[in-house]
């Protein structure tokens, strides 16, 4: 076990370990596997939250599982068994994926991984990572799955068998209803588009990994027109959350703007920094670790910025620190989900708004509309006189017209937060008081 532990340690990726592991003797594979189980399992709980064991507890643990696989595999070795489970391999010049995830509802984050090898087993690829703020265990493997899918399609491969243990997920693949491939054939579109969008704002809001409650459209489209940005603006943003405010901001001061935003949470300004370049925003975005509520916003951007914007559970322990930031005339925008905090600041903050999102149906439709002569007859006849009676069989006197009818959906989306803005006085700015007015 040591000369297996030497091998391992000397890897430099995921990849050549894992072919190490496939290497040594099944004994010390499972043995291998069963400290990453018993370790991950502690860590995963670490990470919750829990208190993580003892060197000496987890020690014991591994060796307990490695006890209980020996007499396992006595018990079966003992068994006449009609077939053994194992990996087989693909036909030629085909690869084959096997995916697998982890959920941990408390904290409802999990992992992921997978590894691609080819006909003769030999390793091509693997993958591995966390997931935070993930709905369930389907969604864990649903997106092991997609990393894997991306990995063969830089691999260039189109001939691909994928192994998952999730039965739910194996059927929401092969189900037609659910919009899955349906079977071995698969399904083609036989009609109909595909259109390609230009990425935006709005579009990346809709599909984000949300690591945080987010923003939407409703509200983000009053928060960049009150706080009057336009292109070159400096706009200062705390906290950072899932990166949905920003990226608009970032668009509404481009290209020679910039949006500097603070996180306390270091894993979350990381996931954010990594979205921001992947869509090309870096230019833009600047993304730093900081408690603004308890350390305030950095002395280099005193009296620099056109616009602040807080997203805080106490964004008055903010305000002071804000209202030094920003230029003559510039404008503050706190959004707070709960009344409480907007009542706290009260004596700040001047105007608060709540956009409630509403959207109609509208939908083409024919409409029969009588004549003159029948609505007088039938519905407007004139005092003193009779309502004509139609014989039977008699026509009806009336024409129809195709017209676009609009009614509003009888749902609409609830309660977001409430967004209070204020603006920087020129009183506060000549005498340096963290002063604020009414907007305009």
């Amino acid at each position: 076990m040591k000369e297996t532990r030497q091998k391992l340690l000397k890897s430099s990726d995921p990849i050549s370990m894992f072919d190490e592991i496939f290497r040594v003797t099944v004994e010390d594979r499972m043995k291998v596997c069963i400290l990453f189980s018993v370790w991950w399992h502690e860590r995963n709980n670490a990470n919750a939250g829990d208190q993580m064991k003892s060197l000496d507890d987890i020690n014991a643990s591994i060796n307990y599982h490695v006890l209980e696989y020996r007499n396992l595999k006595k018990q079966s070795s003992s068994q006449k068994q009609d077939s053994i489970i194992c990996w087989s391999p693909p036909a030629g010049g085909i690869l084959k994926k096997n995916t697998d995830g982890a959920f941990h509802e408390s904290s409802l984050s999990g992992g992921w991984g997978f590894t691609v090898r080819n006909d003769s087993g030999v390793l091509m690829a693997a993958g591995a990572g966390n997931l935070e703020h993930v709905s369930n265990a389907l969604h864990v493997e649903a997106l092991a799955m997609l990393y894997a899918i991306s990995t063969t399609t830089q691999m260039e491969c189109n001939r691909v068998i994928f192994e998952t243990d999730s039965v739910v997920l194996k059927h929401a693949i092969l189900n037609e209803d659910s919009g899955g491939v349906g079977g071995k054939g698969g399904r083609k579109a036989g009609g109909g588009f595909v259109h390609l969008l230009a990425p935006t704002p709005e579009l990346w809001t809709l599909v984000l990994s949300h690591r945080t409650q987010i923003l939407y459209i409703a509200d983000i489209s009053l928060v960049v027109a009150y706080l009057e940005l336009v292109p070159g603006c400096v706009v200062l943003e705390s906290g950072t959350g899932s990166g949905s405010l920003t990226t608009s901001l970032a668009r509404a001061v481009a290209p020679h703007g910039r949006v500097y935003t603070f996180d306390f949470h270091d894993q979350r300004a990381d996931s954010a920094r990594e979205d921001f370049e992947k869509n090309g925003l870096s230019s833009l975005i600047t993304v730093a670790v900081r408690d603004i509520q308890g350390q305030g916003f950095p002395d280099e951007y005193s009296g620099a910025a056109d616009a602040v914007f807080l997203d805080l559970p106490q964004p008055w322990l903010a305000i002071p620190s804000a209202g030094t930031m920003l230029r003559q005339d510039g404008v503050l925008c706190s959004f707070s989900p709960c009344i409480e905090q907007t009542y706290d600041n009260i004596h700040n903050y001047i105007r608060t708004f709540e956009i409630l999102l509403r959207t109609y149906e509208v939908h083409e439709g024919a409409l029969k509309s009588a004549t003159v002569n029948e609505a007088s007859s039938e519905g407007c006849s004139l005092p003193g006189k009779k309502r004509k009676i139609r014989s039977a069989g008699e026509a009806l006197d009336s024409t129809q017209t195709s017209s676009v009818i609009a009614r509003p959906c009888s749902t609409a989306r609830g309660h977001t937060g409430y967004l209070t803005f204020a603006r920087k006085s020129v009183q506060g700015s000549q005498t340096g008081a963290a002063e604020v007015c009414p907007t305009s």
